[in-house]
């Protein structure tokens, strides 16, 4: 069985900016669990965010909130 993969539009405050972020997120969908797997910002110092490369306090907080849905 493949995953799924969907897109949301995201808004959140940023703590680094002191602003409301806009991000899209990308889920995979397995097993009935969520995780994100890629986010892209409006913010240009933040743009292409990935997991492995990613100190932004924010992805922890998309991806729990990804979790509880």
């Amino acid at each position: 069985m493949g995953d799924d993969k969907t897109v949301e539009s995201v808004e959140i405050q940023c703590q680094e900016e002191r602003r409301t972020a806009r991000l899209m997120v990308e889920w995979r969908e397995e097993r009935g669990r969520r995780t994100v797997v890629g986010i892209q910002c409006d913010n240009p110092r933040f743009h292409d965010l990935k997991p492995w490369e990613c100190h932004w306090s924010c992805w922890d907080r998309v991806a729990r909130r990804g979790a509880q849905k």
